[in-house]
């Protein structure tokens, strides 16, 4: 991994830096993280956690309303990142939690939309209709604001951030969920190593933003099984089977240069010593200076695999009904707009354009 990358990403930068750009919301769980002994005596950040205590208070009595219907509909989730970790692993008030995250079968997700529909969820946000959020991003974003304050779900039927999308075999994830109680509540979270291997491609998906989160979880959960219950060597097999050296050895290392070591060393060293192809190489680098959401579905459209959903998709995208153009655009009424729809997607397809000529361009020099 070059260093240019390192200091895109800001890996020169000292902590301090980043913990005065993200405000004091980050503070508890940093000072936790840094010294889990003597955090508490710190006055300046008894407020913030009274706040996270209230806030996590709210997310995770929302987190059993939706689990409880789901179970009643013979649904399995698997509750994914802080969810599993801010009750049990931190003390109160350490880690916020922001929306809730569960992983869906994806034989469930449209069953799983109706039911969190009647809960006063909808779908999030101006883009891409339901089927190319189900069937590209595999995932979807649902808003409920009819609550005591806002909650945002996330309803995945993959893991992953794209190019990497996928890759991992949600099968293997649901046979090795193991069962938990997490605030009174029962769930099902990953196993420690693909728990792990989630809070790499989590972190490396927020390189830019709110990676510090997934860098601090990725401690707690080394430290909570000190070792002896993440089978590194499978842990190591999930990377190489599923190819994602690149993203896990990013993640590890950047939180090995703020926080300290989270595999042992020999794990680092094998995936680091990892040579990927021209293509995969390429294609990293590429996303890896990329953060706006066009950006974010042009990766989707090129790395999604089969040219029959590439057609459709572009199709959809190109050509939409009345129905998908409302579905945008839910407050228009009757004026339904083409010209705002076009105007949104023509940097996507410019981009595309774009792209695809670079490779080609490079794959030509070699």
């Amino acid at each position: 991994m070059s260093n240019n990358m390192d200091d895109n990403i800001g890996l020169g930068r000292s902590l301090e830096d980043i913990l005065e750009e993200k405000g004091g919301w980050f503070h508890p769980l940093f000072y936790y993280t840094k010294d889990p002994d003597h955090y508490f005596a710190r006055q300046d950040i008894k407020e913030t956690m009274r706040r996270i205590t209230a806030r996590n208070l709210i997310i995770f009595s929302e987190l059993k309303t939706v689990l409880d219907v789901l179970n009643k509909a013979a649904v399995p989730a698997i509750i994914l990142k802080g969810l599993c970790l801010a009750e049990d692993y931190y003390p109160p008030g350490v880690r916020p939690l922001s929306d809730l995250d569960l992983l869906i079968k994806r034989e469930d997700i449209e069953k799983s939309v109706k039911i969190i529909n009647n809960l006063g969820y909808k779908l999030l946000g101006k883009g891409l209709p339901f089927s190319i959020h189900r069937d590209f991003a595999e995932k979807v974003t649902y808003h409920r604001t009819n609550g005591v304050m806002p909650v945002t779900l996330d309803l995945h039927t993959s893991l992953g951030p794209y190019p990497y999308l996928g890759r991992v075999k949600t099968a293997v994830l649901w046979q090795a969920a193991r069962p938990r109680k997490v605030a009174g509540i029962d769930v099902l979270c990953l196993c420690p190593e693909h728990f792990l291997l989630h809070l790499c491609l989590h972190m490396f998906q927020h390189r830019y933003e709110n990676w510090l989160f997934s860098a601090c979880d990725m401690l707690l959960l080394t430290r909570r099984y000190h070792g002896d219950e993440i089978n590194w060597s499978y842990f190591l097999k999930n990377v190489s089977d599923y190819k994602l050296h690149l993203p896990v050895a990013f993640s590890l290392k950047k939180t090995a240069k703020y926080f300290g070591r989270v595999s042992p060393g020999p794990v680092l060293e094998q995936l680091e010593n990892y040579r990927a192809g021209i293509i995969e190489q390429k294609l990293f680098n590429y996303y890896f200076g990329k953060t706006g959401a066009k950006d974010k579905y042009l990766i989707q459209f090129l790395t999604q695999p089969g040219l029959i959903s590439k057609a459709r998709c572009l199709f959809i995208t190109l050509f939409p009904s009345r129905r998908i153009i409302r579905e945008i655009y839910p407050d228009s009424g009757n004026n339904i707009i083409l010209y705002d729809y076009y105007f949104y997607y023509k940097f996507i397809f410019m981009e595309v354009w774009r792209y695809v000529t670079a490779m080609a361009g490079g794959a030509n020099k070699h």
